[in-house]
């Protein structure tokens, strides 16, 4: 007998009970059909099984997270108005940290390891971008500054094939007071090669770059030029040179800014940010997915817990989702907490955390996968004291490890998952991805009857 196996799968936006019906027709037009009930729920969070803070009395600000060839991380941001460093070994343990400034107000937005075991350092001195290159030991080897414009801001670099560093930023346009978006391509020794800006009669920055697959680069950010609304995400596709190849505008006749881009595996990109709430008085995070050529697949509003929900990093999870780092809080009264959120790969919510404590000012600006499959976060803890707010490092997830077929409880102690009921009764389903249900069959034809989906 020659059959046929199909696997179905659906993604569910709502948690509920849901009635799913299966009709099978064979090559000898049989029909034959089944109906089950099932109920979807979300997904547990992950667990802490770390964190640390690092800082001095006032405000330290964390704003790149980075892994480094030992298997630690390199942490980057500002303090007391200078560059700050941290290394930490792969447990999160502070290695060495490093300040780097002068009598400018400075701010370090970006930092990774080279090829030789250093690190570049993307930022900004007095109206100025600011490249700054150590050695392994975080030591400063030398330092530039991009000229050429009345302000510019480096927001992230990344190491080329023959060297030398891209930087992204933002820049004034020639001549007026409006900002465009800033591509920098500089030697091994961070002098200057080429630049392109990209922008129109009005305001556009940029906040997040990446290499593609193809060399070139991918920029996001918002556009007050182009769009429909005060400020639309803007997309930017160049070729290895910096030359413009296409760009794209999404948004509504409304606010909504793009601060995180991602080239996900089918070559398409994955945009996260913010747009206003319907009734005026917040922000709701904003998902975009589109193709190789930018053109929109598909779009998701994120409702979070509070009145300001904004993503500020974006990357794709092992099993084809996505995981959002960001803060939720109020704007009226300015307090927030790191705000956490895993979607399945078509963008609908698996499971959302919040992390935080008395302070006002908890956020989260960059995430990372780390080895085991767990996730590490980085951005500022805010002690609400003098002490102001330091960087902090947290791991979720990942090692210890769970026995297959138990969930780990915040205490540590081990609970069975129970075993699914037998037929006839309802099916519980709270580990797969997204909500979703598979279900194998036999046979040549397969429906499905799925209810209550929410687009």
């Amino acid at each position: 007998m020659n059959t046929t196996q199909r696997t179905v799968t659906y993604s569910y936006g709502v948690v509920g009970n849901y009635n799913v019906g299966l009709t099978v027709t064979g090559s000898n037009d049989e029909v034959s059909s089944i109906t089950r009930e099932i109920t979807v729920q979300r997904s547990a969070p992950p667990i802490m099984r770390w964190d640390k803070t690092f800082g001095v009395q006032g405000d330290d600000n964390a704003y790149s997270l980075a892994h480094t060839s030992d298997g630690g991380y390199i942490l980057a941001g500002t303090t007391g108005g200078d560059f700050w460093l941290v290394k930490t070994d792969a447990e999160g343990v502070e290695q060495w940290n490093r300040t780097i400034g002068g009598n400018e107000f400075t701010e370090a937005y970006s930092a990774i390891q080279t090829s030789d075991g250093g690190y570049i350092l993307a930022g900004s001195t007095s109206s100025k971008a600011w490249l700054v290159k150590t050695d392994a030991n975080g030591n400063e080897q030398w330092q530039r500054t991009i000229e050429g414009n009345e302000f510019t801001e480096a927001y992230s670099a990344i190491q080329t094939s023959d060297g030398g560093y891209i930087i992204v930023g933002s820049a004034s346009s020639n001549g007026s007071d409006n900002v465009d978006f800033l591509l920098v391509k500089t030697d091994p020794e961070g002098i200057e090669q080429w630049n392109r800006t990209f922008g129109g009669d009005s305001n556009d920055w940029l906040y997040s770059f990446q290499q593609t697959f193809d060399g070139g680069y991918i920029l996001c950010g918002d556009t007050r030029s182009f769009g429909n609304g005060s400020s639309d995400f803007w997309l930017v596709k160049t070729d290895n040179n910096g030359i413009e190849l296409w760009n794209r505008t999404f948004g509504s006749d409304d606010y909504d800014r793009a601060y995180s881009v991602q080239q996900t595996p089918d070559g398409g990109f994955i945009m996260a940010g913010v747009r206003r709430s319907p009734d005026g008085n917040g922000f709701d995070c904003w998902l975009v997915k589109t193709d190789t050529e930018g053109v929109e697949m598909w779009k998701r509003t994120i409702v979070g817990p509070n009145e300001d929900n904004t993503p500020y990093s974006i990357l794709q999870s092992p099993d084809g989702g996505y995981i959002i780092a960001g803060k939720t809080g109020s704007v009226s009264y300015g307090f927030y907490d790191m705000w956490l959120v895993s979607t399945d790969p078509d963008g609908y919510v698996q499971w959302e955390m919040t992390l935080g404590g008395t302070g006002q000012g908890d956020v989260a600006r960059s995430v990372l996968l780390a080895p085991d499959g767990g996730l590490v976060v980085a951005g500022d803890k805010d002690w609400f004291t003098e002490q102001g707010t330091d960087f902090w490092l947290i791991k979720l997830g990942g090692i210890p490890a769970e026995p297959e077929g138990w969930d780990a409880l915040a205490d540590g102690e081990p609970v069975q998952t129970p075993d699914a009921p037998t037929d006839g009764e309802p099916v519980q389903t709270p580990n797969i991805p997204g909500f979703g249900a598979a279900v194998a069959v036999m046979g040549l034809l397969v429906w499905v009857c799925l209810a209550g989906r929410r687009l």
